[in-house]
């Protein structure tokens, strides 16, 4: 969103942001990337816009050619994306809401999200741009604490303000650490609640390519059979081999074998029919050791 802030100050729209479109690098840096459907926006009000979206994603004005686009316009894309990463589902596309299509608050959806996190997204996402922000400044002054801190700084550092003196000269280093140290935290706990929220098992084997599948309350198979939710394609996995759901109250992973060749933990082999808990990291085998592994991760 701050670098959007920045991108709008050009007269330039990008468009077409989802989460395809965002890459978060192994350093946590973020990158926004393809800008095919950024147009400058100010020249665009005479001649119109084409019409390229995105469903799901795209606000309703994206559909008209000779429509008010603005700042506004990337807003509702980057809530719609924010909405789909933390619910793990495609938003109700805009044509659709305008039909009845109903778009759950973000609170109703997950338990985690703050009221005050959830007024903005939906805010943010209104259909009416009268509505919406008009522009990311003021969602980023109601939800991002780091913006709030930046801004704070400049504000509080002045260069009319400002006196060249070892005591001011301490004061603004002082409170530059401790912008920089609660940005890092605010960093830390998006890591951990990302990896909190989203446990997930990988499987993978020496005749197939790995697979993977986010977990939830819910029991997912894994197993030989196309209406599996992780197909292993080997004869030696059994057509519904186990089943697996991660539990959010113990942060523990239950696996239930079914199948024939049996399924293994690295103690040993798991009774059929019989709930077993595992906790982050730990490896289960399919069929045996050399085989399948299904590597459980959170």
């Amino acid at each position: 969103a701050t670098g959007l802030v920045e991108i709008h100050t050009q007269d330039v729209l990008h468009r077409d942001i989802s989460p395809e479109n965002i890459f978060l690098t192994k350093d946590n840096k973020v990158y926004l990337i393809d800008f095919g459907a950024a147009r400058d926006y100010i020249k665009s009000q005479n001649s119109g816009f084409s019409i390229l979206l995105k469903p799901g994603f795209a606000p309703p004005e994206q559909y008209k050619s000779n429509s008010n686009q603005g700042p506004w316009t990337d807003v509702y894309a980057l809530a719609m994306t924010f909405y789909a990463i933390v619910t793990g589902k495609k938003p109700v596309d805009a044509m659709e809401r305008y039909q009845g299509g109903y778009l759950p608050p973000l609170i109703e959806c997950c338990e985690d999200i703050t009221e005050t996190t959830s007024n903005v997204i939906e805010k943010a996402t209104q259909l009416d741009i009268q509505n919406r922000y008009r522009s990311f400044e003021p969602l980023l002054n109601d939800i991002d604490i780091e913006y709030n801190l930046e801004k704070e700084l400049n504000k509080s550092f002045d260069d009319d303000y400002y006196e060249d003196n070892d005591v001011v000269t301490k004061q603004k280093r002082d409170f530059e650490a401790d912008t920089a140290q609660a940005a890092s935290s605010l960093r830390d706990v998006i890591s951990k609640w990302f990896q909190k929220k989203h446990p997930f098992a990988v499987v993978s084997t020496k005749k197939t390519n790995a697979a993977s599948i986010k977990l939830n309350g819910k029991f997912v198979t894994v197993g030989r059979s196309e209406k599996c939710n992780i197909v292993v394609d080997d004869a030696m996995i059994t057509r519904e081999h186990c089943l697996i759901r991660f539990d959010s109250k113990t942060n523990q992973f239950i696996v239930i074998d079914k199948s024939r060749n049996g399924t293994f933990s690295e103690n040993g082999r798991l009774e059929r029919g019989v709930e077993y808990r595992f906790n982050s990291g730990e490896k289960i085998f399919l069929s045996n050791q050399d085989n399948s592994i299904l590597f459980i991760l959170n």
